[in-house]
């Protein structure tokens, strides 16, 4: 019985770490024409997943820049009023492509990674983050 309750203690620990997905973004980018590119890569493969990616502004994550919906071969993309965004989907790296930056927009940026379907639901661990220094045009 002792074996049986260990054992049922030690399995739930494995699947908490396995339904998480790890991200690495760009600790800094410079912006100097007002525009930037910034990729996100997940350890997860998107392919014939139904999922959300999105891109959050803010220390506290609290603009949603842009996102973008669906399935690989049918994404549906939405966008901030405030921001020029497109998203580009590969297996598995989301890049969002920023236009039209102005300074006030500086600051750090999370991409977010949901796996929505099959289950269960998944997302990304919360990354270091990109800052995004947009530079005054002179």
């Amino acid at each position: 019985m002792l074996r049986l309750l260990l054992a049922l203690n030690f399995f739930p620990s494995i699947q908490v770490a396995e339904n998480k997905i790890l991200v690495k973004q760009s600790p800094m980018l410079v912006v100097n024409d007002n525009e930037v590119n910034l990729s996100c890569k997940y350890t997860y493969n998107l392919f014939s997943k139904e999922f959300r990616a999105s891109l959050y502004k803010g220390a506290d994550s609290a603009v949603e820049v842009c996102a973008v919906n669906g399935n690989h071969s049918h994404p549906l993309q939405s966008t901030n009023k405030e921001f020029n965004c497109t998203v580009k989907v590969g297996n598995e790296t989301v890049t969002f492509y920023l236009q039209d930056l102005y300074v006030n927009q500086t600051d750090i940026y999370f991409c977010k990674l949901e796996v929505l379907y099959p289950p269960p639901y998944i997302d990304n661990e919360k990354s270091n983050g990109t800052i995004i220094h947009v530079k005054d045009e002179e």
